[in-house]
């Protein structure tokens, strides 16, 4: 893995409409909330250029909480079409880590993304391919792409793709864990208060 520029986007451009609040900016623990505790992951994990993709209620917020933290390595960028989806969102961070080798897809709905599984994942880091989490037999978050194919994604037009079926065209490598938290996506208050 020596050698490989790493990249990661952050997901965080959404409109939270069934949580009633904006995802990225729930509390982690008494001190972080959920984008600082990802940032702070994939900071630790040594990943050299962060990118979160905001929208126009939550970038100033998002902003803010790295106003003071010296991060040289981290972009906060603006999706101005959050009604083309997360696709589209997709591309906007994607565009900031062009160059890279490899880039983490991150939603901020999961924030129990931990270092040793970006280790993990990153390890398995091979050309031409996508790697994917998984538990049991379900996929999880989040993956990782070779910058091939980030460079394929940026070039398609259409808004109304989802990233899992563009991926279908591309062989995977498979890295398989224990941790079950693989799988979550936070989207309501009732799955908030499961986890804290």
């Amino acid at each position: 893995m020596e050698n490989i520029t790493l990249g990661v986007v952050i997901q965080a451009a959404g409109y939270s409409s069934r949580m009633g609040t904006h995802k990225s900016l729930l509390m982690f623990d008494e001190k972080k909330r959920f984008i600082q505790k990802i940032v702070e992951v994939y900071k630790n994990a040594g990943i050299e250029k962060i990118v979160i993709v905001a929208n126009c209620e939550n970038i100033e917020a998002i902003s803010d909480l790295f106003s003071k933290s010296g991060l040289e390595y981290l972009t906060i960028v603006l999706n101005e079409h959050p009604e083309y989806e997360r696709f589209f969102s997709l591309k906007v961070g994607l565009k900031e880590v062009e160059g890279c080798k490899a880039c983490f897809i991150q939603s901020c709905d999961n924030p129990l993304v931990n270092e040793k599984l970006v280790f993990m994942i990153k390890n398995e880091f091979k050309a031409d391919h996508v790697v994917v989490p998984c538990y049991l037999n379900s996929k999880g978050h989040p993956i990782l792409l070779c910058g091939s194919i980030a460079e394929e994604i940026l070039k398609i037009e259409k808004h109304d793709c989802t990233l899992r079926d563009v991926l279908k065209k591309y062989p995977s490598k498979f890295v398989y864990v224990t941790d079950e938290k693989i799988l979550v996506n936070i989207n309501t208050l009732v799955e908030y208060e499961k986890y804290f």
